[in-house]
């Protein structure tokens, strides 16, 4: 996963879990002090600051979605059985539909904002992630041929 990727999908985190203070709050409750500094780091791309697991755990349970950690597994590359390629490039075809979804709402006021932008990059990420395991798929089906 690429770092671009992570910090993105830590800002969607945190923005899921109410915001910085908010997210900051719920780490201080669920696991350890971590400061909105600190947390803020974490979500910029290009700063190196990656969330500890112990604060990763705290955060995605504290906003009761696996933001980051559902991501992460999704990339781990696995053999795709006999007839998952159908389900895969559905997967990928949902994901696109996710994009578009997200822009078009986006645009609604025809501005986007530093928020909406960031989400837009984890949406397309997160769609370019299922079209990678499609394509493996289908060139471990080449393969096979």
């Amino acid at each position: 996963m690429s770092d671009r990727l992570l910090s993105l999908l830590t800002a969607k985190l945190i923005d899921q879990c109410g915001g910085l203070a908010e997210a900051s709050a719920a780490c201080a409750q669920l696991a350890r002090p971590y400061s909105v500094p600190q947390l803020s780091r974490c979500q910029t791309v290009g700063s190196g600051n990656f969330l500890p697991l112990d604060i990763l755990a705290a955060l995605e349970g504290y906003c009761g979605e696996p933001v980051i950690s559902r991501t992460l597994a999704e990339r781990v590359s696995v053999p795709v059985e006999d007839g998952k390629l159908a389900e895969l490039a559905c997967a990928f075809n949902e994901q696109a539909g996710d994009v578009q979804r997200h822009l078009r709402a986006a645009l609604a006021d025809n501005r986007l904002s530093p928020r909406e932008i960031k989400q837009g990059f984890a949406e397309i990420e997160e769609a370019r992630a299922a079209l990678d395991r499609t394509a493996a798929a289908l060139q471990a089906a080449d393969k096979g041929a």
